[in-house]
Formats: C-alpha cells, structure tokens, sequence
C-alpha cells in the first residue's frame, strides 16, 4: 500500500521572494528596522533529500503568537553537502525567501509586497505562489 501526504501552502503560508547583494544578517537586520520585527538567528535546519543528500540552511526566525515570520537564503553555496545550489530551484534569481506562517485562526495579510519593495537594499521583491512550484515540499520544515 502506498500513502502521500499532501499540503496546502496557500492557506497557512505567504512567501516573498527578495534579490539583494547584502548577507542575510544584514537583511534581516532591515526588515526588523523597518517592519517591527524581531528576527534571530536561529541553529540550522537540516533539509534532507531522498538522494540520501542534505542541505543545512542558515535562517532567522520571529516566533508570534498569530503568525511566525522566517527569512532563508534560497542560494545554497555549500556544495560539499549536495549539488544542489537552490531552495527553490524555479527562482533561482532570488537570494532570499521570507516566508509567513499564520496560525489556524488568522490569515491577515499584514506585511504586503509594497512594504518589502521599499526597503533599502532590496532590488527586487516578488511574492511566490507556492502552488505553482514543483519542489514547495523543500519549504515543509514547520
């Protein structure tokens, strides 16, 4: 017998792509600034693949009651892991994802695309529709 288990990312969880040069210290430090929130790093997640390969990516995270807010870099450069150089391999433009995980009870859409556009330093922001994406599972470490 074989099972799967599917998700829906568009009820729970809103993405937002971001092309910058600077390191995601520094990003995370201007999206705290500019948007009031209080992103930490946090120890590595792990992301394992069924090539018996895994990836260990560097993130930040600003736990809430309502919602968490998590910022990872999309590019991975530790080859010595896998060969694989991207999160989401069909963005591979964008540096940066920052993701927003609501709770069962809300789905405010309290941070938009316009705020993140106009912070310093981004060039580019993009929200993601996580359901056209084929390798979304890469993002299911909640």
């Amino acid at each position: 017998m074989s099972l799967s288990l599917e998700f829906s990312y568009s009820s729970n969880i809103s993405a937002f792509g971001i092309v910058s040069a600077e390191k995601i210290h520094k990003i995370a430090w201007v999206i705290n600034k500019h948007l009031n929130s209080v992103l930490k790093r946090k120890e590595n997640l792990r992301l394992e693949f069924n090539d018996n390969t895994w990836i260990d990516l560097l993130h930040f995270l600003d736990e809430r009651e309502l919602y968490n807010l998590r910022l990872i870099r999309n590019k991975v450069f530790e080859k010595n892991y896998t060969s694989r150089m991207h999160l989401l391999p069909e963005v591979k433009i964008l540096d940066y994802l920052f993701l927003i995980e609501f709770n069962e009870s809300t789905h405010e859409e309290f941070i938009s695309l316009n705020q993140l556009q106009k912070i310093p330093g981004f060039q580019f922001v993009k929200k993601i529709d996580l359901e056209t994406l084929k390798e979304k599972d890469n993002l299911v470490f909640y």
